[in-house]
C-alpha cells in the first residue's frame, strides 16, 4: 500500500491532529489556497492510493466550502476550480481529511502508523477486546495493512504480508478452549491469547506491551472455571464450589504467569483434564484475589508436577489399553480358528459316523454288498438310516447356526472392550488407539468363516442327500 500519509503531507503540509481507529481515520491539516493550486494530479494520486472499498472524503473550507468524495469519480474537479477562484492567494484553508474503512476479507487498512499507535495505547483494554473480535469474528487471519511492520502475532499481522504463513489451526485452538471451560461471552469474544502471541522479532516495543495485556486477560479467562464479562469488571472462578470474583481488565493485564499457564494447558490434547488440574491446584495454593493476580511460580510448578503425575496415569492407562487389544487380537484369532475347526470336525465327524454303520451292517450280516449296490435294505435299516439322515441335517443347521453365534459373541467382546474406554478417551482417541478398527479382524477373518460355513454347508447338503437315496428317502 503507497504510504497514503505522506502524500497528503506533500499537499496539504504537517496535519495539526490525526486520528485512527479500526474503522476510520480522521486528519486535518491548515494550508493556504497558493499551496494547492494546480494539487489536481496530487489529488487524483491520493485518491488512487486508497484501497478499494475504503471511502475518502476531503472537506475544505474557508469560508466556502468544497467536498471531495473518492466515489463521484471526476465531478470533483470542477466545484474545486470553482472554489479556489473564490479565494485570494494568502487565504487559509481548513481540510478535513476522513475515511471510512470496510473489511476487505481479512484485511483492514491502517494508514497512520502513528496514530494507530496512539490508538491502541490509548484505549480501553475492554473497547480494544471488544473491536479486535469484530475483526476476528469467522476469520482465520486479521492483516492491518500498514506501510510500516509493527507487529506479527499467531493470526494478526500489523504489515502489508500477502500471504502470511499460517503454523496452527486457530479455530481448533479455540475450540479446545470453549470446551475446557465456561465463558459466557464466548460468542461476543471469539478470541484466544494466542491472537495476541507476538511472534515477530523484532516487534514495535508499544503493540507488544498492548498485545501482551489482551494475551494475559484472555489467559485468565480460559484457565478459569467459569468466566463472565459484565460492564468493566470481569468475573472469574477456579473452584466451582465458590463464589466468582470480580476483577478489573487492567488488574488481569499485569500477570504474564497466567499465559504460562494457559500454554501449560492447551498445549497439546487432553485440554480439558489439564485445565481441572491447573484449577485445582489454583483453588488450593491461591486463596485471596491478591494471590491469583500473582500466580508464584511454585504454583507453576505445583501444575506442572499435577500434570506429569496425570501423564503417568494416562500413560499407564494407555500401556494396560494397548495389551488388551493385543490379547484380544490372540484370543480372537484362537476363536475364529477353533470356530473353523469345528465346522470342519462336523462333516467330518457325521461322514465318519455314517460310514461306520455301513459297515456294521454289512458285519453283522444286515445287508451284504449286492443289497447296498442296488439300494435294497431291510426294513430295520432303513429306518435307522433314516434317523441318521434326518439327525445330520439338523446338526448341520445347528453346527452352521452355533458357529455364527459364537462369531457374534467375538464381535461383542470387541466392542465391549472399546466401551471400557469411553470414560479415558475421546471418540478420536479411541479411533486411533484401535487403529481404525484394524485391531479388529472381522473383515478377514469374517469372509474366511463364510467362505468355509458355505463349503461345509454344501458338502453336508450333499451328504444327506446321499444318505436319503442311500436309505430310500427318493426311490431308484
Amino acid at each position: 500500500m503507497t504510504d497514503f500519509m505522506d502524500l497528503a503531507q506533500e499537499l496539504f503540509g504537517t496535519p495539526e491532529s490525526c486520528r485512527e481507529v479500526f474503522g476510520e481515520l480522521t486528519a486535518r491539516y491548515n494550508t493556504v489556497k497558493r499551496g494547492i493550486i494546480g494539487a489536481e494530479q496530487q489529488i487524483k494520486k491520493l485518491i488512487s492510493s486508497v484501497p478499494e472499498g475504503d471511502k475518502m472524503t476531503l472537506e475544505l473550507e474557508s469560508g466556502l466550502e468544497c467536498s471531495i468524495h473518492s466515489t463521484d469519480g471526476d465531478k470533483w474537479e470542477q466545484s474545486y476550480t470553482d472554489f479556489l477562484k473564490e479565494l485570494e492567494d494568502e487565504d487559509e484553508i481548513s481540510v478535513t481529511l476522513q475515511i471510512e474503512k470496510t473489511e476487505r476479507e481479512d484485511r483492514v487498512s491502517v494508514y497512520s502508523a502513528v496514530a494507530f499507535k496512539e490508538f491502541l495505547c490509548s484505549a480501553e483494554l475492554k473497547d480494544l477486546l471488544k473491536g479486535f473480535s469484530e475483526l476476528l469474528k469467522d476469520k482465520k487471519r486479521l492483516i492491518l495493512e500498514s506501510p510500516f511492520a509493527l507487529a506479527h502475532s499467531n493470526s494478526i499481522y500489523i504489515n502489508n504480508l500477502n500471504n502470511p504463513y499460517e503454523t496452527w489451526n486457530r479455530e481448533n485452538q479455540r475450540q479446545k478452549c470453549i470446551e475446557a471451560g465456561v465463558f459466557l461471552e464466548r460468542d461476543s469474544y471469539p478470541i484466544i491469547p494466542e491472537d495476541f502471541s507476538i511472534t515477530q522479532t523484532p516487534a514495535d516495543e508499544q503493540i507488544s506491551t498492548v498485545f501482551q495485556s489482551l494475551r494475559n486477560i484472555l489467559s485468565y479467562i480460559y484457565i478459569a472455571n467459569c468466566a463472565s464479562i459484565k460492564e468493566n469488571r470481569i468475573l472469574l472462578q477456579f473452584d466451582p464450589t465458590a463464589r466468582s470474583e470480580a476483577y478489573s481488565f487492567e488488574e488481569l493485564s499485569k500477570c504474564d504467569t497466567a499465559f504460562d499457564i494457559y500454554k501449560l494447558v492447551f498445549s497439546g490434547e487432553d485440554s480439558a483434564d489439564k485445565a481441572a488440574i491447573a484449577r485445582s491446584v489454583i483453588s488450593l495454593r491461591c486463596k485471596s484475589k491478591n494471590d491469583i493476580l500473582n500466580i508464584s511460580q511454585s504454583v507453576i510448578a505445583s501444575i506442572k508436577s499435577n500434570l506429569v503425575i496425570y501423564r503417568k496415569k494416562q500413560a499407564k492407562k494407555y500401556i494396560r489399553m494397548k495389551n488388551e487389544i493385543s490379547d484380544y487380537i490372540v484370543e480372537s484369532s484362537k476363536q475364529v480358528l477353533e470356530l473353523s475347526k469345528d465346522l470342519a470336525d462336523g462333516i467330518r465327524n457325521n461322514f465318519i459316523a455314517v460310514v461306520v454303520f455301513i459297515i456294521s451292517t454289512i458285519l453283522t450280516d444286515k445287508i451284504d454288498i449286492d443289497s447296498l449296490q442296488k439300494l435294497e435294505m431291510p426294513q430295520s435299516v432303513r429306518l435307522v438310516g433314516s434317523g441318521i439322515t434326518v439327525l445330520s441335517g439338523i446338526y448341520c443347521v445347528v453346527a452352521l447356526v452355533a458357529t455364527w453365534v459364537k462369531w457374534g459373541w467375538v464381535q461383542d467382546s470387541y466392542e465391549r472392550l472399546k466401551g471400557n474406554y469411553e470414560d479415558i478417551l475421546d471418540k478420536e482417541d479411541i479411533k486411533l488407539a484401535f487403529a481404525n478398527d484394524k485391531a479388529n479382524a472381522n473383515a478377514a477373518a469374517k469372509k474366511r468363516l463364510l467362505w468355509l460355513s458355505i463349503a461345509v454347508g454344501a458338502l453336508w447338503i450333499v451328504l444327506v442327500i446321499v444318505m436319503a437315496r442311500l436309505f430310500g428317502f427318493f426311490s431308484a
